[in-house]
């Protein structure tokens, strides 16, 4: 039986509506995107459902109960969007909250033998985190929309004005900072907004970008040429706000090959990139 190296954390959850609470402990999971708790909890806080979120699995695609749950952390309070799962399935914290609650920095204090550093959390954000741009005050559905279907597919969408701004930092270098730590990029460009100004980043930077915007629409013409002098850039387009699930598939299989194509180049001129030495 797993114990002390098992990576578990003590934590409260908490009904804001009924003043029902649970003490409990947690599995943390640098790797999972969303956080889930099992049937029993959502029964014995009366939480109530918030919404319903679509999940791919072997047997297809299930509709997953969705709850929102007040979390304590060290004193720490926050809400926390979370999934229902099978019982005996232990409550998983997943990355959102281990951002909120700053638990990279806790987690070596509260687990015996388990090191975690921001720098060891790289390769997984690597894998899993896609950035998000676009026009997000009056058309933020779009970005939700495309944040919804990462999801489905397992990868972490990432939208900057989600994400804490660092005292030091501009919001051109916040970008730049999360874009580095995505996989790739995915951009509304249906209508203007600062986002005009991130796709430059994505450009000087070399990050693989999916533009996709609306038949009929684009932010502006000054970076039409994008997709034609930059390969690690495409634009595909939509008819409607609903086509938006299908160009995300479409987007995602585009960035996968694009990035199947620089790691077997970079496999080749780096050398010392051989299978099993870290490199992702």
């Amino acid at each position: 039986m797993k114990s002390t190296d098992q990576p578990y954390i003590a934590l409260k959850l908490h009904n804001s509506v009924n003043g029902k609470s649970i003490d409990c402990c947690a599995l943390i999971d640098t790797g999972a995107s969303s956080c889930c708790i099992p049937t029993s909890m959502v029964r014995a806080l009366s939480l109530p459902q918030t919404g319903i979120v679509r999940i791919s699995t072997a047997a297809g695609v299930l509709d997953v109960p969705q709850y929102v749950v007040q979390v304590v952390i060290e004193k720490q309070v926050f809400d926390c969007v979370v999934v229902e799962v099978s019982d005996p399935t232990p409550m998983l914290i997943g990355w959102d909250v281990i951002q909120k609650s700053n638990l990279l920095h806790t987690i070596s204090a509260k687990i015996p033998g388990q090191v975690v550093h921001f720098l060891t959390a790289i390769p997984t954000l690597k894998k899993q985190m896609v950035l998000v741009l676009g026009q997000d005050t009056t058309h933020i559905d779009r970005l939700m929309l495309i944040k919804n279907q990462l999801n489905v597919r397992g990868y972490t969408g990432i939208i900057v004005k989600d994400q804490s701004d660092v005292d030091i930092q501009s919001i051109e270098e916040k970008v730049n900072m999360l874009a580095s730590l995505c996989r790739f990029v995915i951009c509304d460009n249906s209508f203007p907004s600062g986002h005009i100004d991130e796709l430059k980043i994505c450009s000087l930077n070399r990050f693989v970008t999916a533009v996709i915007q609306e038949k009929g629409r684009g932010a502006t013409w000054m970076q039409s040429d994008y997709p034609v002098d930059y390969s690690f850039i495409t634009v595909i387009e939509y008819s409607d706000i609903r086509g938006i699930p299908d160009v995300v598939e479409q987007a995602i299989e585009w960035a996968k090959n694009k990035l199947d194509e620089r790691k077997s180049f970079f496999d080749k001129i780096y050398r010392w990139r051989t299978p099993g030495t870290g490199a992702i």
